[in-house]
């Protein structure tokens, strides 16, 4: 098989067994270039009323009665308020990731397959997961040109990105109501 983008970064490897609780920075890449962190929002539900999707994180905090700040954000996930619902990205992740690259790789942190799609084909899935082989599990993904990294998780409606300078300011200027950028240290679990 040919060497993937993935042949060639560094990262933390965190194990499936047990309860996970690292700080993002040490389960992305070693990159220097990818110092940004963020939170993206794909559909959830909250676990009090499971009856509306929630499709944003302004959504998500009005319904919670919350401010939408990063703190708030690591109090949701601790008391495990929301839960996945189908993994697709709003349309301006893909206006924004669009020209940075034409590939995207998943690798799964399971079985360490890999799967190569165009860009526009991960960002534009209505079900990220019908893009791998696998029904379940922790995957990571990056592009062909190195400019970002994420996790996707099936049991999380929260993908978790590690990105350059310029794609940060995309994710805050141009979908802040599906992102909130993240300090190092947020737990990632």
């Amino acid at each position: 098989m040919d060497k993937t983008i993935f042949d060639y970064l560094k990262f933390t490897k965190i194990t499936s067994s047990g309860f996970r609780a690292f700080p993002i920075k040490e389960v992305m890449p070693v990159n220097p270039d990818l110092n940004n962190y963020f939170a993206v929002l794909t559909e959830a539900y909250l676990v009090s009323d499971d009856s509306i999707p929630i499709r944003n994180f302004d959504q998500l905090f009005l319904n919670l009665g919350l401010e939408k700040t990063e703190k708030n954000l690591a109090d949701i996930r601790a008391k495990g308020l929301i839960y996945e619902g189908e993994k697709s990205f709003p349309p301006s992740l893909y206006e924004l990731f669009n020209n940075i690259s034409d590939y995207i790789y998943i690798r799964s942190a399971e079985s360490g397959k890999i799967w190569k799609h165009k860009v526009s084909t991960f960002f534009c899935s209505e079900n990220i997961f019908s893009l791998v082989t696998e029904d379940y599990g922790e995957f990571d993904v990056t592009d062909d040109k190195n400019n970002w990294y994420c996790i996707v998780r099936d049991d999380d409606p929260i993908v978790f990105f590690s990105v350059n300078d310029k794609i940060s300011h995309g994710l805050k200027t141009k979908t802040k109501k599906w992102a909130i950028q993240l300090n190092p240290d947020f737990n990632y679990s």
